[in-house]
């Protein structure tokens, strides 16, 4: 299994970062925004919500990677 497990895409930057948990995306958006508080289980929710499992806050997308075998299978060559 990988750790790779969520993407965030800033959209005005395009700047993209990877994170391995919600615990993970909750610290990033938090520092990102200290004004607001986003607990990770909103980001969960959130996510379950959207048949495409992402949802966008503020200048920020947040997606959830969908990793199947073929990809697994990818990604174990690229460790090569």
């Amino acid at each position: 299994m990988n750790n790779y497990k969520y993407i965030i895409i800033n959209r005005l930057t395009d700047e993209v970062t990877i994170q391995k948990n919600l615990r993970d995306i909750e610290k990033f958006i938090n520092q990102k925004y200290p004004e607001e508080t986003f607990s990770y289980s909103t980001i969960s929710r959130r996510l379950r919500e959207n048949t495409g499992k992402y949802f966008s806050y503020y200048d920020l997308i947040v997606k959830e990677l969908l990793w199947g075998v073929d990809n697994e299978e990818v990604l174990n060559e690229c460790k090569e």
